[in-house]
């Protein structure tokens, strides 16, 4: 077990514990099947860092940079990761062509995920509230029980995507690439309303708003 990180080092099949890297830079640092257990990476700074079949734990990472930094195979279980810009990171490396991000009880809220190559990404019961997924390829990609409020969807690749179960998201069929998405009743009744027709409420006889659907899901 590692009490601290240093820039440049190498640690293979280290586990970290309750490391305290708030407001901290870490360069060039290589992880190879690490595990950190309620670390807290609050607004660090890592810059060309690798996380290879790495594992974080109840750790902490709010407004995190990861500037050039690699993950491949990463596994994030109840990770505070409000306000990540994961498009800064080096997703051209070798290493990354494997990548299958998995993020279990996650908040990632005002994420940016925008335009990254991400096929099976998983996020399992996640607050994905507000997150950009604009134009990328999440293709195969899992949200299952996840909440998708405000979250964007535009010119993204969710072939064969999995909605079971997932709430509150609002996308346009026509916007993005949805052949054998899968969508679970009665949240799916969302699809609908992006899709040029009319709904009227039966009970009413008038037209339904966006901010009305909730009523009938």
């Amino acid at each position: 077990m590692a009490s601290t990180i240093e820039s440049s080092e190498t640690y293979a099949e280290t586990t970290f514990k309750k490391v305290d890297l708030r407001h901290k830079t870490i360069r060039g640092a290589v992880f190879s099947d690490c595990k950190f257990v309620r670390c807290d990476f609050s607004e660090a700074e890592l810059h060309a860092c690798r996380f290879l079949s790495c594992h974080f734990d109840d750790c902490t990472m709010k407004m995190m940079t990861v500037k050039d930094s690699t993950f491949s195979r990463a596994h994030f279980a109840q990770c505070n990761l409000l306000g990540v810009d994961w498009t800064v990171g080096n997703w051209a490396d070798m290493a990354s062509k494997k990548t299958i991000m998995i993020f279990e009880t996650c908040v990632l809220q005002y994420g940016i995920f925008f335009g990254l190559k991400l096929a099976k990404i998983k996020l399992k019961d996640c607050n994905a509230q507000e997150v950009n997924f604009s134009e990328a390829d999440l293709t195969g990609g899992d949200f299952t029980g996840t909440d998708l409020t405000g979250a964007t969807f535009l010119r993204t690749n969710l072939t064969e995507a999995n909605f079971a179960e997932a709430k509150n998201y609002t996308l346009s069929l026509k916007d993005n690439t949805t052949k054998g998405a899968k969508f679970s009743l009665p949240e799916a009744m969302r699809l609908l309303y992006y899709m040029d027709i009319v709904l009227i409420d039966p009970d009413t006889n008038e037209e339904v708003e966006e901010n009305d659907l909730d009523k009938f899901i």
